[in-house]
């Protein structure tokens, strides 16, 4: 091998140890925990309309350019207290989401994928997998250093689907955030 292009891989390889670091440096980790309340409908069907409510989790990676934060997320709802009247429910999804960092508030959009099992009737035993493309339009603010509040509206998009039909969802997300900057 020639020395010419020994130098060039040693190059190489410093700028991407380089940007690594700089990637790890501008990166940020968050959690969040609070309560998710949504309405699930179904579109002219026999269902009708059920309110879904649970506690809400979320892991978050992301990445801040000036004050531009890009992420990708995963959170879950669950609900198991209501299996003892209308079977339980729970949900995961996970998706990419954008912002911007102001001073002490972070407003966001996301975009994901959720899929969902409940008892959609009370007392049943016919349970629904739903699954489909949901937005959140949100905002964190934080209170403390890393810590803060947070509120989300989360739609479906355009409609949630299962075998035998569609559904509407529409919720509110009320939450605390750490945010690891």
């Amino acid at each position: 091998m020639s020395k010419g292009l020994k130098n060039t891989q040693k190059l190489v390889l410093q700028a991407l140890l380089v940007c690594s670091l700089v990637q790890i440096a501008l990166a940020y980790d968050s959690f969040k925990i609070g309560w998710s309340n949504a309405n699930l409908s179904e579109q002219k069907g026999s269902y009708g309309s059920k309110n879904i409510s649970g506690i809400l989790f979320g892991l978050e990676r992301g990445w801040l350019y000036d004050n531009l934060v890009v992420a990708a997320y995963l959170e879950g709802n669950v609900w198991p207290l209501s299996a003892l009247s209308d079977g339980g429910y729970y949900s995961i999804g996970t998706g990419g989401k954008i912002g911007y960092n102001f001073a002490h508030t972070l407003p966001y959009i996301a975009l994901g994928a959720e899929y969902m099992s409940l008892y959609y009737t009370d007392k049943s035993d016919n349970q629904k997998n739903i699954g489909g493309l949901v937005a959140q339009i949100g905002a964190d603010f934080r209170l403390a250093d890393e810590f803060g509040l947070g509120i989300a509206l989360k739609s479906s998009v355009p409609d949630m689907y299962r075998n035998d039909g569609r559904y509407r969802l529409f919720g509110v997300i009320v939450y605390f955030v750490y945010q690891g900057f």
